[in-house]
């Protein structure tokens, strides 16, 4: 049944359409004037509303505003390989001690940049292997290097003294990773078994966007104005936020909702574990250390720029009672150093201060 309404709209356009029969002034056929007019709305209790014409202001509001750009998370991965040498006479003592870092490093919104950082960070490293460089420490290579640890073996055979073992190292490590700056430490020792181990070291900084090579400095024996250098040229990222760090069997935890962004293999066939960070953590480092009178860290194994509410899988291994490992970050309340401990009596896994 038609409503009320609409039999008086219906009333009121017989009436409009007579006034303009009669004036000569309609200027639409009667005939679809009239269809118009008695056309009845669907059976609904809900009228379309009248589209309105939107103006060019009104169309530059609804215009939706650009999302904002989510942080970049950079994860590294060092890893080192070792390729030692032993007498040419009885292969029963070490005469060449030789070892570098691999770094392989992810971007989720800049890969290609990534990729290129590696890649300059590779072929620098091949240099070094192959003693192709310019610089001092590049000037020696894996060949020159056996054939001087070989010749000061027969030497010392030869006038019955104890022979020096050479050695060759080429170490990294991430000193910052942000926005704006991607930098590595590079330590590059020398000891060719007649006088003391000397030590070059480099600072290598890029865009994390692009992949461009933006600094490399060198300095002998000591890195500290390297540091001091790269931290006065780009400003350290300042947060407002802190951090709270667990570390459990990862039997015991449920992960349902937790993000893991990564996995950190410490040691092959080692136990799983769920390091979680509740907040947020800047410079996120997992460390091999050793102990003599106090825990020195002998390799960086992980390096991310940020953590916030996620999870790293570890697998790790206890050699001994002595730990390993050691965790660093940073958040606003300053810089963190814990060591991923095994506790003595009932064999659960926590994290205790390394300062």
């Amino acid at each position: 049944m038609k409503s009320k309404f609409v039999q008086k709209k219906t009333a009121l356009a017989l009436v409009l359409s007579g006034c303009l029969l009669l004036s000569g002034c309609g200027g639409v056929p009667a005939g679809s004037t009239a269809s118009q007019a008695t056309e009845a709305p669907a059976e609904e209790t809900d009228v379309p509303q009248e589209a309105f014409p939107i103006t060019q202001d009104q169309s530059a509001e609804l215009v939706q505003a650009e999302p904002e750009e989510t942080k970049d998370r950079l994860l590294f991965h060092i890893e080192r390989t070792r390729k030692d040498a032993f007498d040419p006479a009885e292969g029963n003592t070490r005469i060449l001690e030789y070892a570098w870092d691999n770094v392989r490093m992810e971007s989720s919104q800049y890969p290609e940049a990534a990729a290129a950082i590696m890649e300059n960070l590779a072929a620098s490293q091949d240099v070094w292997y192959t003693g192709t460089g310019e610089m001092a420490p590049d000037n020696y290579g894996y060949n020159a290097m056996l054939e001087a640890a070989e010749d000061s073996f027969t030497i010392a055979r030869e006038y019955g003294t104890v022979p020096e073992e050479c050695c060759a190292e080429r170490f990294v490590s991430v000193i910052r990773a942000d926005d704006a700056v991607c930098a590595f430490l590079i330590s590059t020792a020398t000891d060719l078994g007649i006088g003391p181990k000397r030590t070059v070291y480099e600072v290598r900084c890029f865009d994390p966007k692009t992949g461009e090579l933006l600094l490399s400095e060198h300095a002998a024996e000591d890195p500290g104005q390297l540091l001091t250098d790269v931290n006065s040229r780009w400003q350290e990222t300042v947060i407002s936020e802190t951090a709270d760090v667990t570390i459990r069997p990862m039997d015991d935890v449920s992960a349902a909702g937790v993000e893991i962004v990564d996995q950190v293999v410490i040691g092959d066939g080692g136990e799983a574990y769920l390091l979680t960070f509740s907040g947020t953590a800047l410079d996120v480092e997992i460390c091999a250390v050793t102990f003599t009178d106090r825990f020195t860290v002998d390799q960086q194994l992980f390096f991310c720029n940020e953590l916030s509410d996620c999870a790293l899988q570890l697998a790790l291994i206890f050699p001994g009672d002595l730990p390993n490992t050691m965790l660093r970050w940073r958040d606003s309340a300053g810089e963190h150093e814990y060591l991923v401990m095994l506790s003595g009596e009932d064999g659960h896994i926590f994290l205790a201060a390394g300062r």
